[in-house]
This record gives structure tokens, C-alpha cells and sequence, in this order.
């Protein structure tokens, strides 16, 4: 198996795939400052492998849950074949076409499904730089949110304007009129517990006390992929 990196036309992205027979690992010097490579060994989240099926509710809410507290999101299951992270927001970009902001955004594409986590702080530059990169809004399956901070989640209104067909992930202490205003545009998922968002991607579950954030895992071919917002 394979895992490989690679910048296309300038931009940050970095491709996981099989290739069986061989297991190669390249990445530059400066590879993506907010994406950390977990390979399981001493770390541990409270988390768990087997999902419970999210309860729908008339409010367009759900909420996420897994049954085992001991097993690391995503830990034994088999790897996607191929997943893709393009960071698309950044106050250091690395295509000289795409404007920088303060925040982060980036694109997670796996198994036919496209994963917005984060969305910047400013929705003209996100369209911007998606517009740059080839990527249509309207598309976007699901949308992931760090946490809060406004540095991450400015360029939330901008993408809902566009695409009312999307689910957003939350931390489930997100603000009420927060989640109140994501429910009036879009499905929302409100996350405690490490869950599955699509398959070969989990969601750590709410970390942190002060300022609660999740992160996105990816299973890969190497090991556990979690990108992170403020970590």
C-alpha cells in the first residue's frame, strides 16, 4: 500500500490510496501544519468503534453516539481507498492564486462523499478560493465545524446561502441560537461522543473543557488521519 503527497497547481492537498505491494511514504517539509498522522499506539480518545444509529427529531436535529468508550474512533476498521484533503483557507496558502484570511478550511473527499471541515472567516474569500480550486459549494455533502470560534466558522452563512441540502456537524455545546440557525438551513447533527460521519471517516467526539472543539479522523491506509481545527 501506498500513501502519497502531492501539491497540484500549488495548492496544499495531500492523497491517501492503496497501491498494493509497496508502502511509500513522501511529504515536503512544510505538510500541512493543522493535520497531525496518528499511528495507534499509547494515545487514547473516549471513543468507539460500533455506531449507534442517529434518532431523527422534528426539530432537524440529530444526535451522534457510539457504544464502546475504550476504542479509538475509526481503530480497526478497514482503510478507504483513497481519500483527499485540500486546505482551501489559510493565512498561509500555498497557491499564490488563492487569498489568504485568518482561519482554516479545508476539503476531505472519500468514498464519493465531499467533507467541508471549518469554513474560515470570511465567506467571500472561502467562495474565492473554492471557485480557484474547482470546487462547486452546491456539492458539498457535509459540513464539519471545529469549534466556536468565529475564525472558523465565519464563512458558515456564505455556504448555506448556497447549499440548503448539506448536514452540518457540531460540538453539541454549540450555542443554541447557533444550532437554531443551521436548523433553519440545513440538517444539523449535534456531536458528544465519537461517531461515524461517513464511512472511514469518524468525528472525535467534543475534546477539550474551556474551549470544546471535535476533529475529523480519516481511516487511511498508514493509520488514523485527524485534522485539526485550533489544535
Amino acid at each position: 500500500m501506498c500513501i502519497s503527497t502531492q501539491k497540484l497547481a500549488g495548492e496544499q492537498t495531500k492523497n491517501f490510496e492503496t497501491n498494493p505491494g509497496r508502502t511509500k511514504l513522501n511529504h515536503p517539509n512544510k505538510l500541512f501544519t493543522t493535520i497531525l498522522v496518528i499511528i495507534i499506539s499509547g494515545l487514547s480518545f473516549s471513543g468507539c468503534l460500533h455506531q449507534k444509529q442517529p434518532e431523527e427529531t422534528a426539530s432537524n436535529t440529530e444526535k451522534t453516539t457510539m457504544k464502546d468508550e475504550n476504542i479509538l474512533p475509526g481503530q480497526g476498521e478497514k482503510p478507504v481507498p483513497k481519500a483527499t484533503i485540500t486546505i482551501v483557507y489559510d493565512n498561509n496558502p500555498y497557491d499564490p492564486r488563492l487569498r489568504k484570511g485568518w482561519g482554516f478550511s479545508c476539503l476531505i473527499k472519500t468514498n464519493g462523499k465531499t467533507i467541508l471541515f471549518d469554513t474560515g472567516g470570511d465567506g467571500s474569500i472561502l467562495l474565492g478560493n473554492m471557485e480557484k480550486l474547482g470546487i462547486d459549494p452546491k456539492k458539498i455533502d457535509i459540513i464539519v465545524l471545529s469549534h466556536i470560534h468565529g475564525d472558523h466558522t465565519g464563512g458558515l452563512e456564505t455556504i448555506l446561502a448556497l447549499n440548503k441540502k448539506t448536514t452540518v456537524y457540531t460540538p453539541k455545546s454549540f450555542p443554541e441560537d447557533i444550532k437554531n440557525y443551521i436548523r433553519s438551513r440545513a440538517k444539523l447533527v449535534e456531536v458528544g461522543k465519537p461517531a461515524e460521519i461517513v464511512r472511514g471517516v469518524y468525528t472525535t467526539g467534543e475534546l477539550g473543557t474551556s474551549i470544546v472543539e471535535q476533529s475529523p479522523v480519516v481511516v487511511t491506509p498508514s493509520g488514523l488521519v485527524a485534522v485539526t481545527g485550533c489544535a
